[in-house]
């Protein structure tokens, strides 16, 4: 398959404007936004294959074949990899996993690559030492990651910031921290709004964004406290992850984009809905709708969900699902990527 050409920001921005109608009854909650067109983060090979296809439907040849059409999209960044997926290739597919990263950065020079960490846990559920966390990290950059993304379950502000930290020494060049989302007696909007405003204000950390590993958001939460973190980050991008386990993430998506989320994470094909994230194809047509530009490539999306597909139908794996509104998870609040894994 041809890779697609790869369009400028500009033209990319201005796909929303001609590939769809507004619906003017809407364009008044597009209006609200101020920030440019939202910009993307491509979930598919990570998150949407640990929540879907436990982490085991993609291999290093795998996304060696997209890396070049996920490039010409003109994406934030790609959601690469973690330690489960590195361990997990080692295990099942018998990859060397610094050769994944290494050729899948090849194929991408001008796109991120992302890896996700809980923070100081590495190929084990036991916390790691430093020497061995750094020495993780510097691995990372070596072989061509270039950005980290640090979700600390507990919203440990000091571990995120300490990490962050470590990651710039070793050679990361963009840190995003997580103020990451649950709902407890002891996760509460004071202590995100804290969060959020320290992150903001280290230099060791680029971008925030609100992480939801348990797709608990609803679109009232995502009004409760989106506003005070755009006002807190206004200099730093804010990125939102959800999950469509409850149903909720495409809604509280178009939400977040009205109220100047920068950039969304989301899948395409079979590795998107379900338990991970939202489609793209989905979202672009919403975004469509309210007048809301989103800076990406739809020739080179259309043609990536399209290899996608063809890898899920040569292993017989199941695509994710549209879900219905369904508050139960909100009972056992098992993430997504969890689900998927079990």
């Amino acid at each position: 398959m041809t890779p697609a050409k790869k369009k400028s920001p500009a033209r990319a921005a201005t796909d929303s404007a001609e590939s769809g109608r507004v619906a003017p009854h809407l364009a008044a909650g597009g209006a609200q936004r101020t920030r440019g067109p939202v910009r993307i983060v491509d979930t598919s090979v990570r998150d949407g294959n640990q929540s879907l296809w436990a982490a085991l439907g993609i291999t290093t040849g795998m996304v060696e074949a997209v890396g070049p059409l996920l490039e010409a999209m003109n994406l934030q960044a790609i959601d690469f990899t973690s330690s489960t997926h590195l361990s997990m290739g080692v295990k099942f597919h018998q990859e060397n996993p610094w050769e994944r990263i290494s050729r899948m950065r090849a194929v991408t020079p001008n796109t991120p690559l992302a890896a996700i960490t809980t923070g100081m846990r590495f190929m084990s559920w036991e916390k790691a030492s430093e020497p061995v966390f750094r020495m993780s990290l510097r691995l990372l950059a070596r072989h061509g990651l270039r950005r980290l993304q640090i979700a600390e379950p507990m919203n440990d502000r000091d571990a995120t910031m300490k990490v962050a930290r470590w990651a710039k020494e070793e050679g990361i060049e963009q840190v995003v921290a997580g103020v990451v989302f649950t709902e407890s007696p002891v996760h509460t909007d004071e202590r995100y709004l804290a969060n959020t405003r320290a992150y903001a204000a280290d230099p060791n950390i680029d971008i925030v964004y609100l992480k939801d590993p348990g797709g608990l958001l609803t679109d009232e939460r995502v009004r409760d406290l989106i506003p005070p973190m755009r006002e807190i980050t206004a200099n730093k991008i804010l990125e939102l992850h959800s999950h469509c386990t409850t149903g909720a993430a495409s809604q509280l998506y178009l939400t977040a984009a009205q109220l100047d989320v920068d950039v969304l994470h989301t899948g395409l094909g079979p590795l998107s809905n379900g338990t991970a994230q939202p489609s793209l194809e989905n979202l672009l047509g919403n975004l469509d709708a309210m007048g809301i530009a989103v800076d990406v490539n739809r020739d080179a999306a259309a043609a990536a969900a399209e290899m996608l597909w063809s890898f899920a139908k040569a292993q017989g794996l199941k695509p994710g699902a549209p879900t219905e509104y369904d508050l139960s998870t909100h009972v056992h609040q098992v993430p997504g990527g969890m689900i998927g894994t079990l």
